[in-house]
């Protein structure tokens, strides 16, 4: 309700847009919530329908004709918030003058912010990687992706690609695409105008994530798609990569999860080498290398303003399991249910001190019904692995030292080379601490405050908006520990590595 709210008390003329209210849940209270509204522009609607499948697209292709059969037929441009966005006063003034600027501009994307986000993110649930790093690069490509929520569009445009498509769960990904192929454009609007909500429990953002996973990882069947035969060959490309290089992330990450602990556990080395001299220049090198892109990730924070990890444009070990099983199904006949960013709240609520339950409960809840023991398993392999390669150093340095009769030197390299090599120590450490992630939100969530106290109430309209507190997104900028740990490490093995 907050969403027709806020979207009745735009600042916008009152007899210039109409508000549709499209409830795949046929919920009665929610229609009388609506009829009960002092706004004579807001229509509810319903398709009555046990609702299995695409059922946003769908719902929205639904709205499109439900206007169209009203007095007055279809409106010259359409505009769509997801249930649990909360438009500003400014949302359409700062789009449609996008779209009227140039007749070959289709859509007007803004990018999503969230209010309830707890302190310092934990889950690392800020979509900042995507609206303040990747869309800006896409606008100046001129490949936008719609934006999923908050956009406006020509509802001609929308027509021509016969309204937004059905065959996959990332119908924003599928519109841009189909509309790009036949000529329109469509451009980022890095303007904060919307403001909505995350999953507020660890099953909830899981289940976001394997949805925008396996959304993502389909969409590439839309290069083979029939309406998709004027596509150029650089759209063609355009429209594989995302999904491709997701699905490569995924797996490489996985592997990493068997091979780094493998290679511990066997005790072998990670390089070999023939001289002390080539060692220096490996290890050189490999520093030099983990200094390059931890330069780059820190120059893509900077351009989110701080608010996203250093280690997150890097990987998110604790989803690789989930993202991974949702790569496997996709190879079988098990679809899996679509669920709105919205209504992904459920599961444990580890959030509400009052909901939390015990610590063994939570514990219980995280590890066997979310499938966090596999993180148990991980965090093992990776402690015991580098225990067993620090014993075959050991080892190794007894009996190679007696030969040469420098002890502590043979010990330092034997252990730098078998179980600290900087690339894969970095690597072997951030599975292990990022595996840690869902077994201490267990043991200790964030506590958040009830989502009424992150709005500003109008007691007589009832509209509200997020609070200066709620939108100020430095609240929620992630700790930079581990990630300054890792440089110092690596740039104190490369100072070392002129001794050797």
């Amino acid at each position: 309700m907050d969403t027709v709210r806020a979207a009745s008390v735009i600042d916008y003329p009152k007899d210039r847009y109409r508000i549709f209210v499209l409830d795949d849940g046929d919920s009665t209270e929610l229609k009388d919530q609506i009829l009960g509204l002092p706004y004579e522009n807001v229509y509810y609607t319903t398709r009555r329908i046990e609702v299995v499948t695409h059922s946003k697209a769908a719902n929205l292709n639904h709205g499109l004709e439900y206007a169209a059969a009203l007095p007055g037929g279809p409106s010259e441009m359409v505009a769509v918030l997801d249930v649990d966005m909360i438009p500003l006063p400014h949302w359409l003034r700062a789009l449609v003058p996008h779209i009227l600027q140039d007749e070959d501009i289709a859509m007007a994307n803004p990018p999503q912010h969230l209010y309830n986000i707890p302190d310092g993110d934990p889950l690392g649930q800020t979509m900042d990687i995507l609206f303040q790093i990747i869309m800006p690069l896409q606008n100046a490509l001129n490949s936008t992706w719609c934006s999923g929520s908050g956009w406006v569009a020509r509802r001609s445009a929308i027509d021509q690609i016969g309204g937004i498509p059905t065959e996959q769960i990332n119908e924003d990904i599928l519109t841009s695409y189909f509309l790009n192929v036949i000529g329109w454009k469509i451009v980022y609007v890095l303007e904060p105008v919307q403001w909505g909500l995350v999953p507020d429990t660890f099953a909830g953002h899981v289940k976001q994530w394997k949805r925008w996973c396996k959304g993502v990882v389909s969409t590439t069947s839309v290069a083979w798609d029939p309406r998709a035969q004027y596509m150029t060959v650089g759209q063609r490309f355009g429209a594989l990569m995302p999904g491709f290089m997701l699905a490569f992330s995924v797996l490489t990450m996985s592997s990493s999860l068997l091979v780094i602990p493998g290679i511990l556990f066997s005790g072998k080395p990670f390089v070999i080498y023939a001289t002390s001299q080539q060692l220096a220049t490996l290890l050189r090198l490999g520093c030099l290398q983990f200094l390059v892109s931890w330069a780059y990730c820190l120059a893509n924070v900077r351009a989110a303003e701080y608010r996203i990890g250093i280690g997150a444009l890097v990987s998110k070990f604790s989803l690789v399991p989930y993202q991974f099983m949702t790569l496997f199904r996709l190879l079988t006949p098990f679809g899996q249910n679509f669920t709105p960013t919205g209504r992904t709240l459920d599961g444990q609520r580890e959030r509400e001190a009052r909901a939390s339950g015990s610590v063994t409960r939570r514990l219980k809840v995280m590890l066997w019904d979310c499938g966090a023991g596999v993180h148990v398993v991980i965090i093992s392999a990776c402690v015991a692995g580098i225990f067993t390669s620090l014993r075959s150093a050991l080892l190794a340095a007894y009996w190679i030292a007696p030969a040469t009769g420098s002890g502590l030197p043979i010990l330092f390299k034997e252990a730098l080379i078998r179980a600290a090599w900087p690339q894969t120590f970095i690597l072997g450490s951030a599975m292990a601490v990022q595996s840690w992630t869902p077994i201490a939100y267990a043991i200790s969530p964030p506590t958040t405050q009830n989502r009424e106290n992150f709005l500003v109430r109008d007691h007589l309209s009832k509209v509200a908006y997020p609070t200066r507190i709620a939108q100020d997104l430095k609240r929620v900028e992630p700790s930079q520990r581990y990630a300054i740990m890792a440089l110092l490490y690596v740039s104190l093995v490369f100072l070392v590595s002129w001794s050797i």
